[in-house]
């Protein structure tokens, strides 16, 4: 009988570990990981209206088009994010850094490396791949009026960049 009560416990204590761990795998944010853009598209003045024209670029025209590999992006479990630039060479041109954090479905990135800007996307995410909405200031005219849809897939699961 002891031995009986033992094996259930030995059962109910395992299958409490084995629930806590499921439980702890789903709450691993999804955006966790290595990302790399795919495409992306910018309506540039967008917010006033129609825009003043649209730059587009695919995986097939990234590096053409922006003389740069697609971005490595990674999201860490402690809120923090790099972006690493690499130019076709394979140098590192620009590695901004900062925080991120989300609510519901608005990603914040607080860039505090080697610039400051605080910008709210609304992203979805469907398995390996992640789709960004939000404005910026592509044209560089000191208004986040231009608004950027770019889509990323996961490269890893590992955050060590």
């Amino acid at each position: 009988m002891i031995r009986a009560l033992l094996a259930v416990s030995m059962c109910i204590l395992l299958s409490c570990q084995s629930q806590n761990k499921k439980a702890e795998e789903s709450t691993v944010h999804p955006l966790l990981g290595e990302w790399r853009n795919v495409d992306l598209t910018v309506e540039v003045d967008k917010k006033d209206g129609d825009p003043s024209r649209i730059f587009k670029v695919d995986e097939h025209t990234w590096e053409d088009s922006l003389q740069i590999r697609p971005i490595r992006t990674y999201f860490r479990g402690d809120g923090t994010f790099n972006s690493e630039h690499f130019n076709l060479n394979d140098s590192l041109i620009l590695n901004p850094s900062g925080t991120w954090s989300t609510t519901n479905n608005i990603m914040t990135m607080i860039t505090t490396n080697p610039f400051s800007d605080t910008t709210a996307c609304e992203y979805t995410i469907n398995g390996d791949v992640v789709a960004f909405g939000c404005w910026v200031d592509w044209d560089q005219d000191g208004e986040k009026d231009d608004w950027y849809l770019g889509t990323q897939k996961r490269f890893s699961t590992k955050t060590d960049n």
